[in-house]
């Protein structure tokens, strides 16, 4: 499977999965052990792309559909398409944006995203920190004040 072929299977199936994200249940329910058996997570052998997307159409199958309008579990929801492109960009070009010499791009906007949000706090100046999470940026909040 050459990769236009790779990227072109992999993209029809993130688009059946965003297409159906607020369609039936959101969360087709197995218990642990079936899931495990089901997914055969313990697999050792080689396999091929074929294999591969099988295993992801199970994923995605059995992944909780956080676009559904029936999930209410967390602080946030589902993912439009502006967000799925950055991902897909994050992953495609896997910087870090720790230093401008290592991603010149995300640090340029990361200081883009600062300055934007202190500007919508009324802030003329300052600084901030990216954090990886909500739980991550509470602590550093807590360890700052």
């Amino acid at each position: 499977m050459n990769e236009e072929a790779i990227f072109q299977r992999l993209l029809a199936l993130v688009e059946q999965y965003h297409a159906g994200r607020k369609q039936g249940k959101f969360l087709d329910y197995l218990d642990p052990e079936t899931l495990a058996e089901e997914l055969d997570l313990k697999k050792d052998a080689d396999g091929d792309w074929q294999q591969l997307f099988q295993w992801i159409g199970k994923y995605l199958q059995h992944s909780v559909k956080t676009g559904h309008p029936g999930f209410l579990n967390r602080m946030w929801s589902g993912a439009n398409l502006p967000s799925i492109v950055g991902e897909i960009i994050t992953a495609v070009t896997n910087t870090s944006a720790c230093t401008y010499e290592g991603a010149p791009v995300s640090t340029l906007m990361e200081h883009y995203m600062l300055d934007t949000m202190l500007d919508l706090a009324g802030f003329g100046e300052g600084e901030g920190q990216m954090t990886t999470g909500s739980s991550n940026g509470n602590m550093i909040a807590m360890l700052a004040a």
